[in-house]
């Protein structure tokens, strides 16, 4: 990890806690690294409000899917719980402008309308983004938001 101020913020995307969640090396990481920082009080995690749903769809698939256990299950949501009241969720405004704008930015780098929300946050509140996302790495490096994991 690179060097980063004494506090900053990310917005962090449903890859990497969901990822965290299922075990996945590289989310796992990531994650121990940002909430050791939170801990300290040097970092703070946003999220759009949208990020509960996708993360609680990513258990749900795994454990549906019989990728995760019950037990495997009910310690993920334990910890999902936890990190729940460690992030600020936005919710964006529903207004035409407001989805005027979302629609242009999503057209200009070809992203998903919910993706989008995670993108529309980062700009609108000045933060860097964390994302596994491929599209959403993309997009954050041409708007010059990409948190360099």
């Amino acid at each position: 990890m690179t060097a980063e101020p004494k506090s900053w913020t990310l917005v962090l995307d449903a890859s990497i806690a969901g990822g965290w969640l299922l075990g996945e090396q590289q989310s796992s990481e990531l994650m121990q690294f940002l909430l050791a920082r939170m801990e300290t009080g040097d970092l703070e995690l946003l999220v759009p409000g949208l990020f509960f749903d996708e993360v609680l769809n990513v258990l749900l698939k795994a454990v549906h899917g019989g990728r995760m256990s019950e037990s495997s299950y009910r310690l993920a949501w334990e910890q999902f719980l936890v990190l729940e009241t460690n992030v600020r969720a936005y919710q964006h405004s529903i207004s035409v402008a407001a989805l005027m704008g979302k629609e242009v930015l999503a057209r200009k780098h070809n992203l998903r309308s919910y993706d989008t929300n995670y993108l529309l946050l980062t700009l609108e509140t000045g933060s860097r983004l964390a994302t596994l996302d491929d599209r959403l790495i993309r997009a954050a490096r041409l708007e010059g938001c990409y948190y360099e994991l």
